[in-house]
């Protein structure tokens, strides 16, 4: 009898122990159930209202977008349809758990600065430069990498040494991009001329293009505009053109390739740095080719062998550890800009650029 009333024991603590195993087990998966799904990042983008009919707005969610998904964070946006309302945007987000937020234009960002204090818990970024809070990090793409390479291409294209770049307001990243073009044009072309031509209306941009035609034999062209009508304008005048920002829709003869922004790229490595908790560890974070952000598509069959060898060449160069904005360098009035075996910072590309280099001439 004590030996049945053991073995009735032994067989309870054997059952015991299996059922304790089970609740556990159950326990433990539950709650890593329940934790991936609570704690699943989630991140705010703060878009223009009407983003879909803005290039660069629309191209910006397209990238987050698709960053957002490859990494497995929930994407949370807001329509602004006035700055004055951008802390009603912002509280809206931070009611929802996230975060970080990020600032899609410029336009946002001193109201930002106003803001973000009231949201210790929150990284916000921007891809405006040289706008730092201790919670806020600029966050900006070096094109003027890509602007070099197309500089140099299209002066070995060019065969009136005239190329033009249109553009419309002048500010320090344009006319960082600006120099970095004309540095690659007269890297093979030294007696080049870079035409800036500014307008405030495409429609005044179409009429500047075909004078400078006309008067200077440019025949050449890129642009910094939000819209496409540049190429339109060159198409119309038989002239080369080189695309910017997204991969051109064209099949012209005439279009030679595009500087283009991988907007996945570029969020998808503000995003690890999110995730790694040192976002607004640095005043600003900047990203190029280096990461794949900023890129070239494929040439035309228009574009010379000897134009890709050189662009090729130079790419090899940059890639070794040489910088486009190393002196000497001299600005379009003849004052020596950059010293001899200086490199110019980011920095001061972005806060304190206010000319242009030799080569360079205003087309009114």
């Amino acid at each position: 009898m004590k030996g049945f009333r053991n073995m009735l024991s032994g067989r309870y603590v054997i059952v015991l122990l299996i059922l304790v195993f089970f609740t556990v087990a159950a326990g433990v998966i539950m709650s890593f159930a329940g934790s991936g799904e609570k704690e699943q990042t989630a991140v705010g983008m703060v878009l223009p209202a009407n983003y879909g009919e803005i290039m660069a707005a629309s191209a910006q969610y397209d990238g987050m977008k698709a960053a957002c998904e490859e990494m497995n964070i929930k994407l949370i946006v807001r329509k602004n349809s006035d700055i004055e309302l951008l802390d009603d945007d912002i509280r809206a987000l931070s009611e929802q758990g996230i975060g970080m937020i990020f600032l899609s234009t410029p336009s946002y960002v001193q109201a930002a600065k106003a803001l973000v204090g009231g949201y210790p818990d929150i990284a916000f970024s921007t891809s405006t430069p040289n706008q730092y809070k201790k919670n806020m990090t600029g966050y900006f793409i070096r094109m003027f990498e890509g602007r070099y390479y197309a500089g140099v291409a299209a002066g070995m294209m060019s065969d009136s040494n005239v190329v033009g770049y249109c553009t419309g307001k002048e500010t320090g990243e344009v006319r960082a991009d600006i120099n970095a073009f004309a540095m690659g044009v007269r890297k093979v072309k030294p007696d080049a001329r870079i035409l800036v031509i500014t307008a405030s209306s495409e429609e005044l941009m179409d009429g500047k293009i075909k004078r400078a035609v006309r008067e200077n034999k440019l025949d050449v062209i890129t642009y910094h505009r939000l819209e496409r009508n540049v190429e339109k304008t060159a198409d119309e005048l038989g002239i080369d053109y080189i695309g910017a920002f997204s991969p051109s829709p064209s099949k012209s003869p005439h279009h030679l390739f595009d500087v283009c922004i991988s907007w996945k790229m570029y969020f998808i490595d503000m995003l690890k740095s999110y995730k790694k908790g040192d976002l607004n560890y640095v005043d600003n974070h900047w990203t190029g080719m280096e990461t794949g952000t900023v890129y070239l598509t494929g040439y035309s069959e228009r574009v010379t062998p000897e134009a890709r060898k050189k662009v090729q060449e130079c790419i090899g160069k940059i890639n070794d550890g040489e910088f486009i904005f190393t002196g000497p360098v001299y600005d379009n009035s003849g004052v020596l800009r950059i010293n001899d075996g200086d490199i110019m910072p980011d920095s001061a590309m972005m806060s304190n650029l206010s000319w242009y280099v030799k080569g360079v001439e205003k087309f009114d």
